[in-house]
């Protein structure tokens, strides 16, 4: 059985990094067996927002308040 590749990707309050990393890394995920899991440290809710409706994988809240 393969495993597949699991990526972390921290996001904060930067939007235009967080859709530069995830177009950055749409063809790796296409190409292999892979999860994306997102751990949004931030408070900007647009941030959250892009996270959950892009990646469609795992979103973890750091900051549940």
């Amino acid at each position: 059985m393969k495993l597949p590749l699991t990526i972390s990707l921290l996001a904060s309050n930067r939007i235009a990094t967080l859709e530069r990393c995830l177009d950055s890394l749409r063809p790796l995920l296409q190409q292999v067996p892979a999860e994306l899991i997102v751990v949004f440290t931030g408070t900007d809710e647009r941030v959250r927002h892009e996270a959950f409706c892009q990646v469609l994988f795992l979103v973890i809240d750091a900051n549940p308040c």
